[in-house]
């Protein structure tokens, strides 16, 4: 495909960088985040077939049915994104979030079981050799686009970054064979972020997050994301992992593009300082002598 301008009703999508890439490829054009790709493939499908996919990978909210849908506006909750994400990181099978595993009495009795509730197998939503072909692209994400951030190195993994119109909000999703996990970045009052993308923090919080959520877990390949001996020797290394602030600002989606403005640039203190501030909501509160 030829990532280039394209229109649709007088709606014209920019590149993050203000530039194009011209011929290309599926894998790199999400890689990048190439916005004019998505559209053109939005033109040759039609809407009504992105929007039954994305409901048959489990995602339940309410898709807007017009051009810039295809590029992410359509307000979904952050759980909503990351059940169709686990469909993914599940070889296809559709994934059902849920929050309460026991319900007990005072005396102990079991009440309800989520192990008993969900005896019945999860349906095949997707076949899983297509869900093989996205991910794989989405390895790329990490590998060598805007999700470089979040690389653990040691694990095979997918995901996606994504940066709303004026930076009001910044995800990262992504998944291993173990473990689906999404990270949002937002201000309460909608007011835009100080040009924070996807790629920028969501991407290293999510990667200290898994950092702990993996540890001890057996690295295991997912479907077009095999384990080879590229992880083990990453996982063998003693040699300390880049710091994520090392790394160039990535390209995301957003179509803020053509600015002279600067990039913020991430250091690892903001990273923790946020999650800090998270953990800390959790914790109890220490009574009064």
């Amino acid at each position: 495909m030829v990532d280039g301008p394209v229109s649709v009703g007088g709606w014209s999508p920019k590149n993050y960088s203000g530039k194009y890439a011209g011929r290309t490829t599926l894998t790199k054009a999400l890689a990048h985040s190439y916005n004019s790709i998505p559209v053109k493939l939005m033109v040759a499908i039609g809407r009504k077939e992105i929007i039954d996919t994305t409901h048959r990978v489990g995602v339940r909210g309410e898709l807007e049915n017009w051009a810039p849908m295809v590029l992410g506006t359509s307000a979904l909750s952050l759980l909503d994104i990351t059940t169709g994400y686990a469909t993914f990181a599940n070889g296809g099978k559709l994934a059902t979030p849920y929050a309460v595993l026991e319900v007990r009495r005072a005396n102990g009795d079991l009440v309800y079981s989520r192990n008993d509730a969900s005896a019945m197998p999860p349906r095949q939503a997707v076949p899983e050799d297509k869900i093989a072909e996205l991910n794989s692209m989405l390895s790329a994400v990490v590998k060598s686009g805007t999700g470089r951030r979040a690389d653990l190195g040691f694990a095979p993994q997918g995901g996606k970054t994504g940066t709303n119109q004026s930076y009001r909000d910044a995800w990262y999703i992504g998944f291993t064979a173990h473990n689906v996990t999404g990270v949002w970045y937002g201000n309460d009052d909608f007011t835009p972020m100080n040009d924070v993308t996807g790629g920028l923090l969501p991407a290293p919080t999510w990667k200290q997050i898994m950092m702990v959520a993996e540890n001890g877990l057996q690295p295991q390949g997912l479907a077009g994301i095999p384990y080879d001996d590229s992880y083990a020797v990453a996982a063998a290394a003693a040699v300390p992992a880049v710091e994520t602030s090392q790394l160039a600002p990535p390209t995301d989606e957003s179509e803020q593009g053509g600015g002279e403005s600067i990039p913020v640039t991430a250091q690892e203190d903001d990273v923790s300082q946020v999650l800090t501030g998270m953990f800390n909501l959790f914790e109890a509160e220490k009574p009064k002598p």
